[in-house]
Formats: C-alpha cells, structure tokens, sequence
C-alpha cells in the first residue's frame, strides 16, 4: 500500500504490469474474507467428498485423466500392480488370489476397482492378458507383456521386468 501510494504521486503512467500488480493487490486487501471463507469452503467440501466412496473413485478417475499427473500415476499403479503380482506369482500365491491382495494394495481406488474387474474376468475364463487390455487405467506394455508371458509360462518373472521398466519410466518422468 505504502508503494502503490508512492507510484501513484509521480503522476506518470505506469506500467501495464506494474499497474495490473497493485490492482491486484488492493482487490485481495478488499476481498480477502470472501477468498478465505471461500478457500475453507472448498477444502471442507473436498474432504466430505473424498470420504465417500464414490466421490473417491470420482477424485481418482479425475486424476488419471490430468494430464502430467495422471501420465505419473498411471507409471505408478502398473509399477506397484506388475511388482506386486510378480512376488506373489513367483512366491506361490495363485492368480486369482494374487489379483484380490492387489486389487486391496492399490491406493487408486480407480485402479483397484478395475484389478477387481480383471479378476472376474478371469474367473469367467478370459487370460489375463485380455482383461489388462481392456483396462486403459495400465499402459499397453502389460497386457502385450502378459499375453507373451502367459503364453512361455513365466508370468512371475515378466511382472517383475514389466515393474523394473514401469519403475526406471517413472523415475525419469518424475525427474522431468
């Protein structure tokens, strides 16, 4: 305030940038309580929407779709999917068994619905491989992986190349 009061006693016009900031700013002094009960009011109605269900689902589906954020948690959820089912594979755990502790691990619950829909399609006698093809919230590389990986008998060790490649992608990513 005590600047704007300065500039503005030159009587000189000031720059468009210079004038756009302190109108700016007299508006935030003017309308600070509104922009405060206005911020509160969205935080609180985020957290009630993202305690229920279905409003978490919304969020997460809304963020897989964001652009830079959604290209970065896409990498992680088939990292953590593919790292997850490779230890369990290749520890014993059957598929089916392996897909439900998943499905419960992911915290996208967008993510998690659809590890539950690849497991009932694989209850129904579809592989693995064209369940994951339908799921466009896993890049392409695991379907197309497991399909080759189902096919040689070595699903275990696939999902565990298929998450080191996911991972070393979403390192660089991140880095970017």
């Amino acid at each position: 305030p005590k600047i704007s009061e300065f500039l503005r006693s030159g009587n000189v016009a000031l720059p468009a940038m210079t004038q756009m900031l302190m109108n700016m700013s007299a508006w935030v002094r003017l309308n600070a309580l509104y922009i405060l009960i206005g911020g509160v009011s969205v935080i609180v109605t985020w957290l009630a929407v993202r305690r229920h269900p279905a409003g978490r689902e919304a969020e997460d589906a809304i963020l897989l779709r964001t652009p830079i954020i959604g290209r970065i948690l896409r990498l992680s959820g088939t990292a953590a999917f593919s790292r997850g089912m490779g230890l369990l594979v290749e520890s014993g755990v059957t598929l089916l068994d392996s897909l439900r502790v998943i499905g419960d691990m992911l915290p996208n619950r967008r993510l998690a619905r659809r590890v539950d829909r690849v497991c009932s399609q694989v209850v129904q006698g579809e592989s693995l491989a064209t369940a994951l093809e339908q799921a466009p919230e896993f890049l392409p590389m695991l379907s197309r992986m497991t399909a080759v990986a189902e096919t040689t008998g070595t699903l275990g060790s696939t999902f565990r190349e298929v998450a080191r490649f996911h991972e070393t992608l979403l390192t660089l990513t991140i880095k970017r």
